[in-house]
């Protein structure tokens, strides 16, 4: 009877692994890289690695509210691939992974507009489920500056459990962001992802090693 609870405890874990799985994915932009005149392009909206970027464009319909530096461009701080800039002053930036679901923000890199440095600050907010009244969110904000020279800089967040965020460059008007850093929890569809069936077979495969010792044994 040990035996016995014992392999089906092993094949019970396994199996809560079943909708549990989540992956790490850095968002780079780099297939938004180009080599465009005069140096940059246009976006309405921005899907990248599994999440979507949309700018309110402070009141704008132009449908350009975003802007990839070409990799020529001075202003791109990322020259070997591309980053996400607003293209409008005060404007703010909603970011939610495609189909929904949540999701933690580990770190992103953060620039001014036109990589010149100078500072200036970004207001980040996070919205978390309040799982307590259902259809309400925590919300909590955080200021960031940003580097006084030109190029990226890596701002650690660690938010875990959001279902979005947002940023709005302050006074530094217009900021670049590249490289975030996020680990996607989808909802439960009942199709194991790669980890979870390896989990799982472990699981049984321990589960059938020990029925067959007790049978064994009892020979």
């Amino acid at each position: 009877m040990r035996f016995r609870a014992l392999a089906l405890g092993l094949a019970a874990t396994a199996a809560l692994g079943l909708g549990a799985a989540a992956h790490a994915a850095t968002i780079t932009f780099d297939e938004l890289a180009n080599d465009s005149a005069p140096s940059y392009d246009l976006y309405h909206t921005v899907t990248s690695g599994g999440f979507l970027f949309v700018n309110d464009g402070a009141g704008q319909a132009s449908g350009d509210e975003f802007v990839v530096w070409s990799r020529t461009s001075s202003s791109n701080a990322d020259p070997d691939g591309a980053t996400l800039t607003n293209n409008y002053q005060g404007s703010i930036t909603t970011v939610t992974k495609v189909g929904g679901g949540l999701f933690t923000l580990g770190a992103i890199d953060l620039a001014n507009g036109f990589n010149s440095g100078g500072g200036g600050t970004v207001l980040f907010t996070f919205y978390t489920p309040d799982v307590a009244n259902q259809g309400a969110f925590a919300v909590d904000s955080e200021l960031v500056t940003l580097a006084g020279a030109p190029g990226l800089k890596t701002v650690t967040f660690n938010r875990s459990g959001l279902s979005s965020f947002t940023y709005q460059a302050i006074d530094a008007n217009f900021v670049q962001v590249d490289n975030a850093v996020v680990d996607e929890f989808g909802p439960n569809t009942g199709v194991p992802e790669p980890g979870a069936w390896a989990l799982m077979i472990l699981g049984f495969g321990a589960a059938g090693s020990m029925l067959r010792r007790r049978r064994a044994l009892a020979a």
